[in-house]
């Protein structure tokens, strides 16, 4: 309640707040709800393979991995014991936030795991065997895996080999496979331009390996406290406190800033971004 009335109050000042995050459309869509963002603010999903503008279905930008590529990675995980999930945007056009899984689809694929739904609430269509269609080429792909670090760190060694497509992790215990040229960076980048903003009137807030680019990029990247070491080496400042509470904190900041020290000719929006 305390970060939706403060991003309500910001609008006053010119000021957006948005979402740059790994999740899905549908996994966003109760944020969505409770924050009430303005209607065509970017939203950055998928780590920045799909960047929608709030309200739409349509991508401002959206970038896949090939289906050779999702069965090269396939190929390096069927021996091991994890799960992958290949994830799809295919937008479906303006559509009610009851339809928010409309345009979004789930393919898994493990030995063991095979829940119903996945970290999103996503349904997943699990195969049978490893192998994946000629015309599957996801915006994004999860490597879950409850072993060893060593186990990660060889399944990111292998998929770090592959040129048309970049490795990070959000934990210990999953590796998020990217197109190459795919961030959240660069998707900031291309949110800015659709409103007009400039690179130095960003503030982003990350916790997290798949935020450092971002968090270098912006004109001001805050890591959380608990932040990763990637995180807080490509920030300008480190926050005391957790997500929300470092969230609530940046937003007062800036609304206080925004009210008592108003800039002289800059333009009527400029962007906040929360990383999660």
């Amino acid at each position: 309640d305390t970060i939706r009335g403060l991003q309500s109050s910001l609008r006053v000042y010119g000021v957006n707040v948005t979402m740059a995050t790994g999740r899905t459309l549908f996994g966003i869509s109760t944020l969505l709800r409770d924050w009430r963002l303005s209607r065509g603010v970017p939203l950055i999903l998928y780590n920045g393979s799909v960047v929608l503008a709030h309200g739409s279905r349509v991508p401002i930008s959206s970038r896949k991995i090939d289906a050779a590529d999702l069965q090269t990675i396939l190929s390096i995980c069927e021996p091991a014991d994890v799960q992958v999930l290949a994830y799809s945007f295919s937008g479906g056009g303006n559509r009610p936030l009851a339809n928010m899984t409309t345009g979004e689809a789930v393919v898994g694929w493990s030995h063991t795991r095979r829940a119903i739904t996945e970290y999103n609430g996503m349904p997943v269509d699990w195969m049978e065997d490893w192998s994946a269609s000629e015309s599957s080429e996801p915006n994004a792909i999860l490597i879950g895996c409850d072993g060893t670090p060593e186990v990660i760190g060889a399944l990111r060694k292998k998929a770090d080999s592959l040129c048309s497509v970049t490795v990070t992790q959000s934990s210990s215990a999953y590796l998020e496979v990217r197109p190459r040229g795919s961030n959240k960076a660069i998707a900031l980048s291309e949110a800015c331009v659709a409103t007009r903003v400039t690179q130095d009137q960003v503030l982003a807030l990350g916790d997290n390996d798949n935020d450092a680019e971002m968090l270098s990029w912006a004109g001001t990247g805050v890591a959380v406290a608990s932040a990763s070491d990637a995180a807080r080496q490509a920030c300008n400042y480190v926050c005391r406190h957790g997500v929300s509470e470092s969230a609530v904190e940046l937003l007062r900041l800036v609304k206080h800033a925004r009210r008592y020290f108003p800039s002289e000719g800059e333009p009527d929006a400029q962007g906040v971004g929360h990383a999660s």
